[in-house]
């Protein structure tokens, strides 16, 4: 079993097993150099509204935001939680719901959908990413690129 401390990137481990380790009984053969390339899923964030896609530092009209992303490979157990959601108050502010796009639970594309309240403030900035190891998604992804909008 091997454990990554630090962010989840595309990496090899590879390990060698020498003969007669003298824990090992009866002693062992020595194993040559075994190598394992490890890729977690990276997720890509797009976003599109009702006129089409927009950039993250948007200034947007619109009152609902469908956030897209889309994995490198399957994962399971996406959900709200999975999408770090910032800005002051933010919830304050909308609702937010994740789905599967194949309506399946395991798949590459998962959709995050903004509805903006509105008691929403002109002027409100939000963030939105996926974070490394994001709450109930498996197997352990990387993080995403980010997106900062402002709703006006």
């Amino acid at each position: 079993r091997v454990e990554f401390a630090s962010s989840l990137v595309a990496t090899t481990v590879s390990v060698t097993l020498d003969a007669f380790t003298g824990v090992v009984w009866p002693p062992n053969k020595g194993h040559s150099n075994m190598t394992v390339s490890y890729e977690p899923p990276v997720p890509v964030l797009t976003v599109a509204t009702d006129a089409g896609s927009a950039a993250s530092g948007d200034v947007l009209p619109y009152n609902t935001w469908l956030f897209t992303a889309t994995f490198s490979s399957a994962v399971s157990g996406v959900s709200t939680e999975s999408f770090d959601l910032g800005g002051v108050d933010v919830w304050d502010h909308m609702h937010a719901v994740a789905f599967s796009a194949s309506g399946s639970s395991e798949d590459t594309v998962w959709l995050l959908r903004v509805s903006m309240f509105d008691t929403a403030p002109d002027g409100f900035t939000m963030s939105v990413n996926v974070t490394d190891s994001a709450p109930g998604v498996t197997p352990r992804n990387a993080g995403s690129n980010a997106f900062v909008l402002t709703y006006h």
